[in-house]
């Protein structure tokens, strides 16, 4: 049920005086950052074109390699191996702590550029995801071995994955004419989210099938990873200046109050967005007795929801203004997630799954709308003449906040079992009404993003 994380344009003489996505480029005395005589090289309508062609064909390969060896299919497979909530925190922090691997990606962008990171990130994770697809031989070392090693391995590959998207958005930034930010991206997610669709039926079917049986299926998203090389190898890039020192991007964000509100806002959203889908697959397999195929269900419906939102949200976003897409959709997805709990407490069986599928399904309509609104706020506050800072520089900072709030959560949720506190579901129900409240708290540093 999970989501990765992704839009820009330009200001208007129309709408609210002060949109986010209408905030000016930082000036220099206030930002330490790029002034508009340091500017980049632009790429040719034709070479945009390219760009914008090979991402859209690329991107459903890269997001089902990322969201199998990331995401839920993860989840499951370390749940399977016998992990319980302490691991399923780690590895659901360590996702977002990952994004400190994209600090040095900013220097390896100089270097080897854009592209060159993301090819190199891709075949090294490739290779360290590689033991997944002898999942029968991880399952035979048994106990905390078998899921310890799957975590050893799940983590190399998600900090390679991490360190490569440092250059992704970036790259796209050259590609999308300011104006049509939105429709791009809610094409291009449109996409990989059927794509992920298929690939999450498929999967839903062999375990049914063949329970346990998850070799395959990471055989399936490893050979993806490879066609993403293989598409990406020729792609356009649009060359920038050196990186300022990453201590200059983090002044830049604490001093500039709209860059300081966007980073609050998404900082509570990934915390609550972060920690739904793994905690929700975990309440029902572990305290509803549901099997791997049952619970897959509601990743395809993840999916589904998501791929509903997106054309209509690039519209609105790019004619109303990304603020009250924000706002309204924080708002009302920290209602469901309160749902999703009181479902676990009071539903059962059939019942339970329809529930969750139907909670999750309109939780990623929002998710999506949310997604193609923030990155709208993000592209226009980055500017021009060297993106990639900011960008990254605002990645980071919301991911490492996230993965600590999951670390916690899910270490303190081992505790509380272990003790014996409370019984289970009145704890899990504790913990989705906590994320519910991050939820909610994430639409206030909208409010005043003008």
């Amino acid at each position: 049920m999970t989501t990765l994380p992704s839009d820009d344009g330009r200001p208007s003489s129309e709408g609210p005086p002060e949109s986010p996505s209408e905030a000016p480029t930082v000036p220099p005395t206030q930002t330490e950052g790029p002034t508009e005589e340091q500017t980049s090289d632009e790429l040719s309508p034709d070479e945009q074109r390219r760009g914008r062609r090979l991402a859209v064909i690329s991107h459903p390969f890269s997001m089902t390699f990322r969201m199998a060896y990331m995401g839920d299919l993860a989840t499951q497979a370390l749940i399977t191996l016998g992990a319980t909530a302490g691991p399923v925190g780690v590895f659901t922090s360590l996702i977002s702590f990952a994004a400190l691997a994209q600090l040095p990606g900013l220097r390896l962008v100089d270097r080897i550029g854009k592209r060159g990171l993301i090819l190199a990130t891709q075949g090294i994770a490739l290779v360290f995801s590689l033991p997944l697809l002898w999942f029968g031989w991880l399952q035979g070392l048994g106990g905390g071995l078998s899921w310890g090693a799957a975590l050893a391995c799940l983590t190399a590959v998600m900090l390679a994955v991490v360190c490569g998207s440092t250059a992704w958005w970036p790259l796209l930034h050259g590609y999308v004419p300011a104006s049509r930010t939105g429709r791009f991206f809610s094409v291009l997610r449109s996409l990989w989210h059927l794509g992920l669709i298929v690939f999450f039926l498929g999967c839903t079917g062999w375990l049914a099938r063949s329970p346990g049986d998850f070799g395959p299926l990471f055989a399936v998203a490893w050979f993806c990873g490879l066609a993403r090389i293989l598409l990406l190898w020729r792609a356009p890039e649009r060359p920038e200046r050196k990186p300022h020192p990453i201590l200059a991007v983090f002044k830049t964000i604490y001093r500039t109050p709209p860059l300081r509100r966007y980073v609050a806002g998404v900082t509570f959203d990934q915390a609550a967005f972060r920690c739904v889908p793994p905690f929700t697959i975990l309440l029902l397999r572990s305290e509803a007795g549901l099997g791997e195929d049952e619970v897959m269900i509601a990743t395809v419906a993840n999916f589904v929801g998501g791929m509903a939102a997106l054309l209509p949200a690039g519209w609105l976003v790019d004619r109303l203004g990304p603020r009250p897409v924000l706002i309204w959709t924080c708002l009302l997805r920290g209602l469901i997630v309160l749902s999703i709990g009181l479902s676990g407490v009071y539903l059962t069986g059939r019942e339970l799954i329809l529930a969750v599928g139907v909670l999750i399904m309109l939780w990623s309509f929002l998710v999506s709308a949310f997604g193609v609104a923030e990155v709208k706020v993000l592209f226009g506050l980055a500017g021009e003449g060297n993106p990639t800072q900011l960008i990254v520089g605002s990645v980071v900072t919301r991911a490492v906040f996230a993965g600590v709030i999951a670390l916690v959560l899910g270490v303190t949720l081992e505790w509380l079992l272990g003790s014996e506190a409370a019984p289970p579901l009145i704890l899990y129900l504790g913990l989705f009404a906590v994320l519910a409240a991050f939820q909610v708290a994430a639409a206030f540093p909208f409010r005043k993003l003008t």
